[in-house]
């Protein structure tokens, strides 16, 4: 097939969602299919990336590598014209769309007679730290609506994003659950020594924009209420909470107990993960939750809050621990309770890495293609 895929965000710019798309993209490419990624950049120009041909175009603004309302912007005025430019030339026999707004709602106003395929990646429909997503915002659901009435498919990362979906829009639509694809991180041989870890320490590693939804501050509150020094927490990630959380910790007394280690590369990543106890983040809510899989790919259990797609990932008691929402005491108990019982850990381990490979690309990229040929029909 030829696939044309459509997103305002794609590797160096963006979350997530651009590395899922990335990882998607390659495995189609695996899989014999012919694949053009239309995104933004700093240029308008086009690279063979793997075998995946990447057409970028320029925006007016963006806030380094993550994109915000006025990459939104910029992406709305410019991309509709160069969509049509690109399926004149590529003629794909599917466009697929990530994020039902901004990229869905450009392919549904180009006018284009090419099925559409368009994949909520979770923002746009429920973010409780933004006013802009559909569950809060009037505009939002029309535009959406648009999306929903023009793709012959729509798909969702996780059951919480279809039930949200059906509830906004009812009958009007009926989500196909394809899960992101992820690859499994490789280590690259270095140890808690090399990295200057204790093996004294049970290690909590997170990953993730320093964001209020992350709710780091609660991972934090939960290292004071335990006020142990054999508990260590490795903080991968930026983001502007930088600052407020760093003070946060010295005001808790825990800041010695806490590695910020800023943003990491690959190897930094999995090294730091494949070295952990245990995985953290107490989200307020993920649409799916990329880092979660990652770390469980190297046998590292997940301790994470009972709601949003993070809940398809990890099943409570068998590849980690679910905490309440907001709740400091039960994820600091959630931690004791690891710490504790090394035979339930060891268990948890095994099942996270088993769990992990029913996310691999390939098999992932196979669920989509099944959705192209629907669209096609």
């Amino acid at each position: 097939m030829r696939i044309l895929i459509l997103n305002h965000e794609y590797p160096p710019l963006g979350g997530g969602s651009a590395v899922a798309t990335r990882h998607l993209a390659d495995a189609l490419v695996r899989m014999d299919h012919q694949v053009l990624v239309l995104s933004v950049g700093d240029a308008d120009e086009e690279s063979d990336e793997g075998g995946v041909r990447v057409r970028r175009f320029r925006v007016v603004r963006r806030t380094g590598r993550l994109a915000g309302p006025r990459t939104w912007l910029s992406f709305l005025y410019r991309a509709g014209g160069i969509l049509r430019a690109a399926a004149a030339e590529f003629q794909p026999d599917v466009i697929h769309s990530h994020f039902l707004f901004p990229s869905g709602y450009v392919v549904a106003r180009a006018g284009l007679d090419v099925p559409h395929v368009s994949s909520t990646v979770g923002a746009e429909v429920h973010d409780p730290s933004r006013r802009f997503a559909a569950d809060r915002n009037v505009l939002m659901r029309r535009w959406i609506r648009r999306v929903i009435r023009h793709a012959q498919v729509v798909t969702t990362s996780a059951r919480d994003l279809t039930q949200r979906i059906e509830a906004l829009y009812h009958r009007l639509v009926e989500p196909v659950e394809i899960p992101w694809p992820v690859p499994p991180l490789e280590r690259d041989g270095r140890d808690r020594a090399d990295l200057g870890l204790s093996d004294d320490h049970f290690v909590i590693a997170s990953l993730g924009r320093l964001v209020q939804r992350k709710r780091l501050d609660l991972l934090l509150e939960a290292l004071a209420h335990l006020g142990q020094d054999d508990i260590y927490w490795v903080a991968m990630g930026f983001g502007p909470l930088d600052d407020s959380l760093h003070r946060m910790a010295e005001e808790l007394g825990v800041a010695s107990s806490v590695r910020w280690t800023g943003r990491v590369d690959e190897a930094d990543k999995a090294a730091y993960l494949g070295c952990a106890d245990a995985f953290c983040l107490p989200s307020d809510h993920e649409g799916f939750g990329l880092a979660f899989v990652e770390a469980m790919s190297l046998g590292v259990p997940v301790i994470t809050t009972d709601i949003g797609g993070q809940t398809d990932i990890v099943r409570q008691g068998v590849e980690g621990l679910l905490v309440p929402q907001n709740d400091a005491v039960a994820l600091a108990q959630s931690i004791e309770r690891l710490r504790a019982q090394p035979q339930e850990l060891a268990e948890m381990r095994n099942a996270a890495e088993k769990r992990a490979r029913e996310f691999r690309p390939d098999r992932v990229a196979r669920k989509f293609v099944e959705a192209y040929e629907r669209a096609a029909d």
